[in-house]
């Protein structure tokens, strides 16, 4: 699960999957203690796209994540074999 009182909307975020070639910097746009939502200008950049990063799959350690509120205090997310 999130800690939503860690992470909360207009933190920005760098997202890799594990099937992603380069992860993507973005802004937290929802988060809750199951699913955080990502926004992030893709490359043709005349519109915004999204992602989504699920709480179990971060669990399985399908995610690098690095959220920072100001990006100077950047904070790496793992998990922590808690149930």
């Amino acid at each position: 699960m999130f800690d939503t009182s860690a992470i909360s909307r207009g933190f920005f975020i760098y997202g890799k999957h594990r099937s992603w070639k380069t992860g993507i910097n973005g802004l937290v746009s929802q988060v809750s203690e199951t699913e955080i939502l990502v926004q992030f200008l893709p490359d043709i950049q005349n519109a915004a796209k999204h992602y989504r990063i699920q709480a179990e799959e971060v669990k399985r350690e399908e995610w690098e994540l690095l959220i920072s509120e100001n990006l100077q205090d950047i904070f790496e997310v793992k998990h922590d074999g808690a149930a």
